[in-house]
């Protein structure tokens, strides 16, 4: 193994720790407090996201205040990496909504259609089963009509 291929793999291997580290961590807590200030943990989740085929962006979490901030990074032929907020919004109402922009089947058609196939399994249930002589005459029957 030559001195570059070892290098990669230690670093790979130490890249690996150090995200199994950051990502089975609890949060970040402040060493030190400022007067008056309650200690806060880091709320703000990073998540790399494509926006194009060419064009890719992140997306920013905020898990403590509910919003989202999906930023782009691109290169508009001036040859400098350029960086634009696309969308931002609050999604701490959005949590509250059962039913929106829903293609069919919506979930109230879902919900309707398994409470009638349970509605169906609930009579086929308590309905006596014919013995299984009735069921060979009623087959016998059958086959001479």
């Amino acid at each position: 193994m030559g001195a570059l291929n070892r290098f990669r793999f230690i670093a790979g291997i130490a890249v690996g720790i150090a995200a199994a580290i950051l990502l089975f961590r609890g949060p970040l807590e402040p060493l030190a407090v400022r007067a008056g200030e309650a200690p806060t943990a880091s709320t703000i989740l990073a998540v790399p996201v494509q926006i194009s085929r060419e064009n890719q962006g992140i997306a920013l979490i905020d898990t403590r205040n509910r919003t989202i901030w999906v930023y782009e990074f691109f290169d508009r032929q001036t040859g400098f990496k350029q960086i634009r907020l696309m969308a931002a919004r609050s999604w701490e109402y959005d949590r509250l909504l059962t039913e929106w922009n829903s293609a069919d089947p919506t979930p109230q058609q879902i919900r309707s259609v398994l409470e009638n196939i349970h509605q169906k399994q609930m009579l086929e249930a308590i309905q006596p089963t014919p013995p299984e002589t009735e069921k060979k005459n009623q087959s016998q029957t059958e086959l001479i009509q």
